[in-house]
Protein backbone atom coordinates (compact mmCIF):
# COMPACT_ATOMS: atom_id res chain seq x y z
CA UNK A 1 0.00 0.00 0.00
CA UNK A 2 0.95 3.54 -0.67
CA UNK A 3 1.03 6.75 1.46
CA UNK A 4 1.29 9.03 -1.84
CA UNK A 5 4.97 9.61 -1.21
CA UNK A 6 8.07 9.00 -3.40
CA UNK A 7 10.76 7.06 -3.46
CA UNK A 8 13.75 8.98 -1.10
CA UNK A 9 17.03 9.55 -3.44
CA UNK A 10 20.70 9.40 -2.80
CA UNK A 11 21.59 12.50 -4.25
CA UNK A 12 25.55 11.62 -3.32
CA UNK A 13 25.01 8.48 -5.79
CA UNK A 14 23.68 10.85 -9.32
CA UNK A 15 25.42 11.35 -12.00
CA UNK A 16 25.40 15.59 -12.26
CA UNK A 17 22.43 15.01 -15.20
CA UNK A 18 20.64 13.42 -12.74
CA UNK A 19 21.24 15.28 -10.20
CA UNK A 20 19.57 18.36 -12.25
CA UNK A 21 16.63 16.27 -12.74
CA UNK A 22 16.50 15.23 -9.18
CA UNK A 23 16.53 18.23 -7.07
CA UNK A 24 14.21 19.68 -9.74
CA UNK A 25 11.57 17.04 -8.58
CA UNK A 26 13.01 17.70 -4.47
CA UNK A 27 11.90 21.34 -5.15
CA UNK A 28 8.28 20.71 -6.35
CA UNK A 29 7.98 18.08 -4.11
CA UNK A 30 8.85 20.37 -1.44
CA UNK A 31 6.90 23.32 -2.12
CA UNK A 32 4.01 21.27 -2.08
CA UNK A 33 4.46 19.33 0.76
CA UNK A 34 5.32 22.65 2.94
CA UNK A 35 1.87 24.25 1.91
CA UNK A 36 0.51 20.84 2.83
CA UNK A 37 2.27 20.89 6.32
CA UNK A 38 1.23 24.70 6.97
CA UNK A 39 -2.38 23.66 6.09
CA UNK A 40 -1.86 20.14 8.43
CA UNK A 41 -0.23 22.83 11.24
CA UNK A 42 -3.39 25.04 11.16
CA UNK A 43 -5.55 22.30 10.92
CA UNK A 44 -7.87 23.57 7.80
CA UNK A 45 -6.89 24.65 4.42
CA UNK A 46 -6.66 28.05 2.55
CA UNK A 47 -10.32 27.72 1.82
CA UNK A 48 -10.92 27.29 5.93
CA UNK A 49 -11.98 23.50 5.29
CA UNK A 50 -11.17 21.09 8.25
CA UNK A 51 -8.72 18.48 7.17
CA UNK A 52 -9.97 14.86 8.21
CA UNK A 53 -8.15 12.62 10.40
CA UNK A 54 -6.79 10.23 7.67
CA UNK A 55 -5.35 13.30 5.29
CA UNK A 56 -3.50 14.35 8.82
CA UNK A 57 -1.95 11.05 9.37
CA UNK A 58 -0.86 11.15 5.87
CA UNK A 59 0.09 15.12 6.17
CA UNK A 60 2.13 13.18 9.10
CA UNK A 61 4.11 11.09 6.51
CA UNK A 62 4.77 14.16 4.49
CA UNK A 63 6.39 16.10 6.92
CA UNK A 64 9.23 12.71 8.01
CA UNK A 65 9.74 12.65 4.25
CA UNK A 66 10.46 15.90 3.64
CA UNK A 67 12.77 15.65 6.96
CA UNK A 68 14.56 12.17 6.04
CA UNK A 69 16.87 12.86 3.55
CA UNK A 70 20.66 12.97 4.58
CA UNK A 71 22.03 15.48 1.98
CA UNK A 72 20.51 19.26 2.38
CA UNK A 73 19.84 19.95 -1.42
CA UNK A 74 20.85 24.29 -2.82
CA UNK A 75 19.55 25.64 -6.14
CA UNK A 76 21.85 28.84 -7.06
CA UNK A 77 20.26 31.33 -9.40
CA UNK A 78 23.47 32.77 -10.96
CA UNK A 79 21.82 35.53 -12.50
CA UNK A 80 19.88 36.86 -9.50
CA UNK A 81 22.24 35.85 -6.81
CA UNK A 82 20.05 34.19 -4.69
CA UNK A 83 20.21 30.55 -3.76
CA UNK A 84 17.39 28.14 -2.60
CA UNK A 85 18.21 25.65 0.15
CA UNK A 86 16.24 22.92 1.66
CA UNK A 87 15.41 22.36 5.50
CA UNK A 88 18.34 19.46 5.81
CA UNK A 89 20.92 22.01 3.98
CA UNK A 90 20.26 24.62 6.70
CA UNK A 91 19.74 22.17 9.50
CA UNK A 92 23.15 20.81 8.54
CA UNK A 93 25.20 24.15 8.98
CA UNK A 94 23.58 24.60 12.42
CA UNK A 95 20.60 27.03 11.77
CA UNK A 96 16.93 27.40 11.75
CA UNK A 97 15.24 28.07 8.88
CA UNK A 98 14.56 32.05 9.41
CA UNK A 99 18.51 32.22 10.20
CA UNK A 100 20.07 32.02 7.14
CA UNK A 101 20.15 34.42 4.41
CA UNK A 102 18.97 33.48 0.61
CA UNK A 103 21.21 35.95 -0.98
CA UNK A 104 24.47 34.15 -2.25
CA UNK A 105 27.61 35.99 -3.90
CA UNK A 106 31.02 34.28 -4.67
CA UNK A 107 32.48 37.89 -5.54
CA UNK A 108 31.52 39.57 -2.21
CA UNK A 109 33.82 39.01 0.49
CA UNK A 110 31.28 39.71 2.70
CA UNK A 111 29.02 36.83 1.78
CA UNK A 112 27.52 35.55 4.85
CA UNK A 113 27.91 32.10 3.75
CA UNK A 114 31.35 32.38 1.78
CA UNK A 115 32.62 34.29 5.50
CA UNK A 116 32.05 30.33 7.01
CA UNK A 117 34.32 28.20 5.03
CA UNK A 118 37.44 27.80 6.63
CA UNK A 119 40.54 29.92 5.37
CA UNK A 120 42.64 27.55 3.98
CA UNK A 121 40.00 25.68 2.30
CA UNK A 122 38.29 28.73 0.68
CA UNK A 123 40.64 29.32 -2.24
CA UNK A 124 40.45 25.64 -3.21
CA UNK A 125 36.29 25.91 -3.06
CA UNK A 126 36.68 29.30 -5.00
CA UNK A 127 38.68 27.66 -7.61
CA UNK A 128 36.94 24.57 -7.75
CA UNK A 129 33.36 26.52 -8.21
CA UNK A 130 35.07 29.12 -11.05
CA UNK A 131 36.66 26.07 -12.76
CA UNK A 132 33.40 24.10 -12.97
CA UNK A 133 31.58 27.37 -14.20
CA UNK A 134 34.25 28.36 -16.67
CA UNK A 135 34.51 24.75 -18.54
CA UNK A 136 32.49 22.52 -16.71
CA UNK A 137 35.49 20.54 -14.29
CA UNK A 138 33.59 18.60 -11.88
CA UNK A 139 32.70 20.35 -8.76
CA UNK A 140 32.97 18.00 -6.06
CA UNK A 141 35.77 18.38 -3.40
CA UNK A 142 35.39 18.83 0.50
CA UNK A 143 35.71 21.68 3.04
CA UNK A 144 35.35 22.81 6.42
CA UNK A 145 32.35 25.01 7.78
CA UNK A 146 32.40 26.86 10.73
CA UNK A 147 29.48 26.28 12.59
CA UNK A 148 27.39 29.07 14.94
CA UNK A 149 29.24 27.65 18.10
CA UNK A 150 32.26 28.33 16.60
CA UNK A 151 33.44 24.48 15.72
CA UNK A 152 33.98 23.32 12.37
CA UNK A 153 32.58 20.65 10.50
CA UNK A 154 33.70 18.88 7.66
CA UNK A 155 30.99 19.43 4.36
CA UNK A 156 31.64 16.86 0.99
CA UNK A 157 29.83 18.72 -1.83
CA UNK A 158 28.71 17.90 -5.54
CA UNK A 159 27.38 20.16 -8.43
CA UNK A 160 26.05 20.98 -11.50
CA UNK A 161 26.03 23.99 -13.64
CA UNK A 162 22.91 24.26 -16.28
CA UNK A 163 23.62 26.98 -18.97
CA UNK A 164 21.25 29.00 -21.32
CA UNK A 165 21.32 28.50 -25.08
CA UNK A 166 24.74 30.79 -25.47
CA UNK A 167 26.62 28.74 -23.00
CA UNK A 168 26.73 31.14 -20.02
CA UNK A 169 25.78 29.75 -16.65
CA UNK A 170 22.33 30.35 -15.46
CA UNK A 171 21.86 28.23 -12.49
CA UNK A 172 24.01 25.39 -10.53
CA UNK A 173 21.94 22.70 -8.31
CA UNK A 174 23.56 20.34 -5.97
CA UNK A 175 23.73 18.64 -2.50
CA UNK A 176 26.48 18.92 0.33
CA UNK A 177 26.79 16.19 3.35
CA UNK A 178 28.38 16.40 6.70
CA UNK A 179 31.34 14.13 6.30
CA UNK A 180 33.08 15.22 9.41
CA UNK A 181 33.05 11.67 11.54
CA UNK A 182 34.30 10.04 7.79
CA UNK A 183 36.68 12.41 7.90
CA UNK A 184 38.07 12.36 11.54
CA UNK A 185 37.57 8.47 11.16
CA UNK A 186 40.21 8.57 8.25
CA UNK A 187 42.81 10.79 10.45
CA UNK A 188 42.27 8.59 13.31
CA UNK A 189 43.50 5.82 11.21
CA UNK A 190 46.61 7.36 9.05
CA UNK A 191 47.59 8.72 12.98
CA UNK A 192 47.58 4.77 14.26
CA UNK A 193 49.46 3.79 10.98
CA UNK A 194 51.80 6.22 11.43
CA UNK A 195 52.41 5.19 14.79
CA UNK A 196 52.68 1.84 14.46
CA UNK A 197 55.32 2.48 12.36
CA UNK A 198 56.93 4.26 13.99
CA UNK A 199 56.73 1.49 16.95
CA UNK A 200 57.84 -0.85 13.85
CA UNK A 201 61.22 0.92 12.75
CA UNK A 202 62.36 1.65 16.56
CA UNK A 203 61.73 -2.45 17.37
CA UNK A 204 63.14 -3.06 13.57
CA UNK A 205 59.84 -5.13 13.14
CA UNK A 206 57.54 -5.63 10.41
CA UNK A 207 54.56 -7.01 8.79
CA UNK A 208 53.13 -8.81 5.79
CA UNK A 209 50.39 -10.61 4.50
CA UNK A 210 50.17 -13.26 1.76
CA UNK A 211 46.67 -14.00 -0.30
CA UNK A 212 47.46 -17.52 -1.98
CA UNK A 213 44.50 -17.11 -4.56
CA UNK A 214 45.98 -13.87 -6.32
CA UNK A 215 49.77 -14.40 -5.22
CA UNK A 216 49.57 -10.80 -3.88
CA UNK A 217 51.94 -10.04 -1.34
CA UNK A 218 51.48 -6.95 0.77
CA UNK A 219 54.88 -5.67 3.45
CA UNK A 220 54.58 -3.01 5.73
CA UNK A 221 57.29 0.37 5.23
CA UNK A 222 59.37 -1.38 7.81
CA UNK A 223 59.09 -4.98 6.14
CA UNK A 224 60.63 -3.08 2.69
CA UNK A 225 63.05 -1.29 5.02
CA UNK A 226 64.25 -4.44 6.46
CA UNK A 227 64.81 -6.40 2.83
CA UNK A 228 66.28 -3.01 1.27
CA UNK A 229 63.16 -2.47 -1.26
CA UNK A 230 60.61 0.59 -1.74
CA UNK A 231 57.04 0.08 -2.23
CA UNK A 232 57.47 2.49 -5.32
CA UNK A 233 60.16 0.43 -6.78
CA UNK A 234 59.50 -3.24 -5.41
CA UNK A 235 56.10 -5.05 -5.70
CA UNK A 236 56.14 -7.96 -3.57
CA UNK A 237 55.15 -11.58 -4.41
CA UNK A 238 56.25 -15.13 -3.19
CA UNK A 239 58.74 -15.60 -5.93
CA UNK A 240 59.62 -12.22 -5.43
CA UNK A 241 60.73 -13.09 -1.95
CA UNK A 242 61.99 -16.29 -2.57
CA UNK A 243 64.69 -14.77 -5.22
CA UNK A 244 65.71 -12.07 -1.84
CA UNK A 245 66.40 -15.70 0.93
CA UNK A 246 69.75 -16.50 0.83
CA UNK A 247 70.59 -19.26 -2.02
CA UNK A 248 71.57 -21.74 1.10
CA UNK A 249 68.35 -21.00 2.94
CA UNK A 250 65.99 -21.44 0.45
CA UNK A 251 65.46 -25.24 0.67
CA UNK A 252 65.22 -25.49 4.60
CA UNK A 253 62.36 -22.79 4.36
CA UNK A 254 60.56 -24.33 1.42
CA UNK A 255 60.22 -27.12 3.90
CA UNK A 256 58.95 -24.78 6.67
CA UNK A 257 56.38 -23.65 4.21
CA UNK A 258 54.96 -26.84 3.22
CA UNK A 259 54.91 -27.76 7.05
CA UNK A 260 52.69 -25.22 7.86
CA UNK A 261 50.50 -25.23 4.60
CA UNK A 262 50.10 -29.44 5.78
CA UNK A 263 49.26 -28.40 9.25
CA UNK A 264 47.79 -24.68 9.68
CA UNK A 265 49.25 -24.27 12.72
CA UNK A 266 51.91 -21.26 13.52
CA UNK A 267 55.77 -21.39 13.10
CA UNK A 268 58.71 -19.48 13.44
CA UNK A 269 61.83 -19.64 11.97
CA UNK A 270 64.90 -17.63 10.83
CA UNK A 271 66.99 -17.63 7.97
CA UNK A 272 69.09 -15.10 5.80
CA UNK A 273 68.22 -12.48 2.59
CA UNK A 274 70.50 -11.10 0.01
CA UNK A 275 70.08 -7.29 -0.47
CA UNK A 276 70.64 -6.26 -4.22
CA UNK A 277 74.03 -4.33 -2.85
CA UNK A 278 74.91 -7.93 -1.64
CA UNK A 279 74.92 -7.10 2.29
CA UNK A 280 73.63 -10.16 4.04
CA UNK A 281 71.30 -9.66 6.81
CA UNK A 282 69.36 -12.49 9.37
CA UNK A 283 65.73 -12.00 9.89
CA UNK A 284 63.31 -14.33 12.45
CA UNK A 285 59.92 -15.03 10.67
CA UNK A 286 56.44 -15.59 12.41
CA UNK A 287 53.31 -17.23 9.86
CA UNK A 288 50.06 -17.83 10.85
CA UNK A 289 47.01 -18.78 8.81
CA UNK A 290 44.05 -16.58 8.95
CA UNK A 291 40.39 -18.03 8.23
CA UNK A 292 37.50 -17.02 6.60
CA UNK A 293 33.88 -17.93 8.23
CA UNK A 294 33.78 -21.56 5.92
CA UNK A 295 37.22 -21.78 8.18
CA UNK A 296 39.29 -21.89 4.69
CA UNK A 297 42.59 -20.16 4.70
CA UNK A 298 42.24 -16.77 3.15
CA UNK A 299 45.40 -15.71 3.61
CA UNK A 300 48.63 -16.00 5.34
CA UNK A 301 49.82 -13.18 8.09
CA UNK A 302 53.17 -12.69 9.70
CA UNK A 303 55.77 -10.37 10.92
CA UNK A 304 60.04 -10.06 10.19
CA UNK A 305 62.20 -8.95 12.75
CA UNK A 306 65.86 -8.14 11.84
CA UNK A 307 68.29 -9.74 13.88
CA UNK A 308 71.51 -9.63 12.33
CA UNK A 309 73.11 -8.06 14.82
CA UNK A 310 71.79 -10.82 17.44
CA UNK A 311 73.44 -13.63 14.89
CA UNK A 312 76.98 -11.41 14.53
CA UNK A 313 77.46 -11.53 18.27
CA UNK A 314 75.89 -15.17 18.85
CA UNK A 315 78.26 -16.43 16.18
CA UNK A 316 81.59 -13.98 17.80
CA UNK A 317 80.59 -15.81 21.21
CA UNK A 318 81.16 -19.18 19.41
CA UNK A 319 84.09 -18.32 17.63
CA UNK A 320 85.35 -17.01 21.21
CA UNK A 321 84.72 -20.10 22.69
CA UNK A 322 86.41 -22.01 20.14
CA UNK A 323 89.53 -20.00 20.49
CA UNK A 324 89.52 -20.51 23.61
CA UNK A 325 89.28 -24.14 24.25
CA UNK A 326 91.56 -24.69 21.34
CA UNK A 327 93.90 -22.47 23.46
CA UNK A 328 93.60 -25.07 26.56
CA UNK A 329 94.28 -27.99 24.77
Amino acid sequence: MSDGREPEENLSALSNSQLVAAVARLQRRVATLENELEEHRHGVTEAGESIPGGDRLRLQRLELAVQATNDGVWDWDIVNKRIWQSAPLRHLYGYAESELEEQFDIDDESDSWCAGLHPEDRPLWARTLRDHLRDDTPYKLEFRYRMPAGDYRWIGTIGQVIRDGEGTPIRMVGSNRDITDRVNAMDALRASEARLEEAQQTAQVGNWEYFPATDRLVWSAETHRIFGTSPGDFHPTLEGFRKLVHPDDRERLRGVNDEFARTGKQTSYEHRIVLDSGEIRWVHQVNEPFDDDKGETESRRGTVQLITERKLAEQALKNSEASWIACRH
